[in-house]
């Protein structure tokens, strides 16, 4: 539209202005410029001048176009994070600090500028995205009620047998599925619209256009349920014991006081995955809602094809809490460093900061990965002919005692033929689209 816009100038200012003077010396009338007034003897000059200047401001702009027409187009693209269970009320009593994880995503410049890739040509699209996260807070008690919701939507599946923690974590497990599809997805929409409207930005919402954006907007939901108030095979005496029992599981463990084995009663001996109508066994889930649900605690699932190494799902794949702190610890045995030592204390600090950091560049790398291939997705064709009419708007200035320049009934200075326009633009269509 540029090189059209830019073209069209050209041609209009590059007809020869016939001057008032010319005119009058043959005895005929000045050309209709103006209802009602002649034009007057220095307007020529002047009109001129100001053509001059125009042709060289548009050879200057359709220049600057070619050179950057080579360049990507950059949309910006918002994407909220709404963190359910990281205040300390979640697994593991686990606290991830908003402002953290925003650090993280910010510092990920790379994996902010977002160019899908066209599989006809292999090359970028002309459209690139620069994202921005912006990190939403849960309302009060909103990890409890989800938990509630997901345990009663659990089924049974079986038990199996998992080795991927060690020799101190018990091996066999419950297996049951959590169906996302109804009440699960119903229930975070109305906790992303809470969110929505407690975070008043930019101004204060109700709760019929705080729903609307949940569902309009791009939202990337992050849970960490109990899995000890979630059990769907305790009874509530059960849990009340174990609760007790793993209250400040983590710092226990961190000054040597339990094991292994204790701090993993938090996985309350079962795992769970989501299905969406029956179907699928993931830690994650896409809401008909347009959201999408990364889960922490649930999993870990393997999944995708595993002969080869592209698409596989493995259990590292989604970050954890459990393998993290068994991690952390695993060079921090007794016999190194003295319980309660000046020396295992600082190893403790370190390691639990650097964990804390690999921990949220996991979960920061999640959804980029999930940004790029749920909001972002590649191109399978560069062009797709499905318009069977394209409407080019023109945008004609003139003042407003001036004949109309697309008026073909008046002859006008200047005037616009809009049906040069019209072949101009049948040259950049297809021939098998020109309609």
């Amino acid at each position: 539209l540029v090189c059209i816009a830019a073209w069209l100038v050209l041609a209009v200012l590059h007809h020869e202005t016939p001057t008032a003077a010319a005119s009058q010396q043959d005895g005929s009338k000045p050309e209709l410029m103006f209802k009602g007034r002649a034009k007057k003897g220095g307007d020529g000059q002047r009109w001129e001048r100001l053509a001059q200047v125009a042709r060289s401001e548009v050879k200057s702009a359709a220049r600057q176009f070619l050179l950057n027409r080579q360049r990507e187009i950059e949309i910006p693209l918002e994407v909220d994070l709404l963190l359910v269970g990281f205040e300390g009320d979640g697994g593991y009593e686990y606290v991830l600090p908003s402002e953290e994880l925003d650090d993280v995503l910010l510092a990920m410049r790379s994996e902010r500028q977002l160019c899908p890739t066209i599989w006809e040509t292999g090359h970028e699209a002309a459209v690139c995205f620069d994202v921005e996260y912006s990190v939403l807070q849960a309302p009060l008690e909103a990890i409890q009620d989800l938990e509630q919701v997901m345990r009663a939507n659990m089924d049974f599946r079986g038990d199996r047998t998992f080795n991927g923690y060690g020799p101190d974590v018990p091996s066999r497990q419950f297996v049951f599925s959590c169906e996302a599809e109804g009440p699960v997805e119903d229930f975070l929409l109305d906790v992303l619209t809470k969110a929505y409207q407690e975070d008043g930005i930019p101004l204060p919402m109700g709760i019929h256009e705080s729903r609307l954006r949940a569902t309009d907007r791009m939202a990337v939901v992050i849970i960490n349920p109990n899995k000890l108030r979630m059990s769907p095979q305790m009874t509530a005496f059960q849990k009340d014991q174990a609760l007790g029992r793993t209250r400040d599981s983590v710092g226990s463990f961190k000054v040597g006081r339990t094991s292994a084995k204790d701090l993993a009663e938090n996985e309350a001996g079962y795992v769970y995955s989501y299905s969406y109508f029956g179907r699928g066994a993931s830690a994650a889930f896409v809401s008909r809602y347009h959201f999408v649900v990364i889960d922490i605690a649930a999993g870990p699932s393997t999944y995708g094809p595993q002969a080869s190494p592209g698409g596989i799902i493995e259990p590292p794949t989604m970050p954890r809490l459990l393998p993290m702190y068994l991690s952390m610890m695993s060079e921090l045995s007794d016999g190194q460093y003295g319980v309660g030592s000046t020396m295992r204390t600082s190893m403790i600090e370190k390691a639990e900061h650097g964990a804390q950091l690999m921990f949220s560049g996991q979960l920061a790398s999640v959804v980029s990965s999930a940004t790029r291939h749920l909001f972002t997705p590649d191109l399978k064709f560069e062009r797709i002919e499905l318009a069977e009419r394209i409407m080019v708007p023109l945008i004609i200035l003139y003042d407003d005692e001036a004949v109309d320049p697309t008026m073909t009934n008046i002859r006008v200075q200047r005037q616009i033929n809009l049906g040069e326009i019209q072949v101009a633009l049948d040259t950049l269509v297809d021939s098998d689209s020109k309609q």
